[in-house]
């Protein structure tokens, strides 16, 4: 295994606006003067795939959504890595905007991360691991996106030249139906400094109980207020829910299933309102959101 110093790894961050949306383009190159290569280890096809995998696997490992492949993405990554392999264009972040622009779906934030190796025995890992020593390539590779393209170059010097390209697109790729349930929550304090957190929960820890999935007090994501969100999967069970403090009012919400919550039936996208701890009853398979939040005084 070759030995790679960090400070080589990477070339910077480069932060622009296109199109309104949020782009990040990262270089990284892997020095090496040695030039035995595993052949049988240069498949581009199989490199992308390995790049791809080791992504996602990342990703699943801290918690992460993992993202989907699209043609018209990977196929303008590859265009990439073909001319930087030829000489057409150095290895760069050139012409990302026409990328962009081809790849043709509506975005809200896109990112790329290139990198290139010689003579390695693991191409593709070489490449990832770069990437992730790297701060400004980790946080591409961590970003809020769902759709990834990658694409693999090998030219007759032995060079392999890696681009893969994230993109979060607001339209659902997916096989299922996507309802979403949009939840607008007043600050506590205003003028505060804007975040944003992601982070995937366990669906095992919500099962025949109540999963914290937001709050104020680092349990799930936090909220800048005194606000508290709740999963729950349940059958034939009950549970019990106890506001955290005077003022308090919650929200229930039925995603899948029935309940009966404090001699209230509620079916399918039914709400209910209270301000008092709650006693939920569920007799099948039903999926709940409770929403504690404090109520505006009058």
């Amino acid at each position: 295994m070759l030995k790679i110093s960090i400070s080589a790894i990477g070339a910077g961050l480069l932060i622009a606006s296109t199109n309104g949306g949020v782009t990040n383009l990262i270089p990284s190159f892997l020095p090496n003067n040695s030039y035995k290569l595993a052949q049988n280890n240069l498949n581009s096809a199989n490199l992308e795939t390995q790049v791809f995998q080791q992504i996602n696997q990342y990703r699943v490992n801290q918690k992460l959504l993992t993202l989907t492949r699209n043609l018209s993405i990977d196929n303008q990554a590859r265009i990439h890595s073909q001319n930087m392999a030829s000489g057409k264009v150095p290895f760069s972040h050139q012409d990302f905007d026409k990328r962009v622009k081809a790849i043709n779906i509506t975005y809200r934030a896109v990112a790329e991360n290139v990198a290139y190796n010689q003579g390695v025995q693991d191409p593709a890992t070489t490449a990832v691991r770069g990437w992730l020593k790297s701060p400004g390539h980790l946080k591409n590779i961590r970003g809020d996106y769902n759709l990834t393209g990658i694409g693999v170059a090998v030219n007759n010097k032995g060079e392999i030249f890696f681009t893969q390209i994230f993109l979060n697109s607001e339209f659902n790729y997916g096989d299922e139906d996507l309802k979403l349930l949009q939840i607008w929550v007043l600050p506590k304090k205003m003028g505060v400094q804007p975040r944003y957190e992601q982070k995937a929960f366990n669906p095992i820890d919500r099962r025949q109980k109540l999963q914290t999935v937001v709050s104020p007090d680092g349990e799930g994501l936090g909220i800048n207020q005194d606000a508290w969100f709740s999963l729950a999967d349940l059958e034939e069970t009950s549970v019990e829910y106890k506001l955290h403090g005077k003022g308090q009012g919650v929200y229930v919400f039925v995603i899948s299933g029935f309940a009966n919550v404090n001699g209230k039936e509620l079916f399918p996208r039914d709400g209910l309102g209270l301000e008092e701890d709650l006693h939920i009853q569920v007799f099948q398979q039903s999926e709940l959101l409770v929403m504690e939040v404090p109520m505006l005084s009058s």
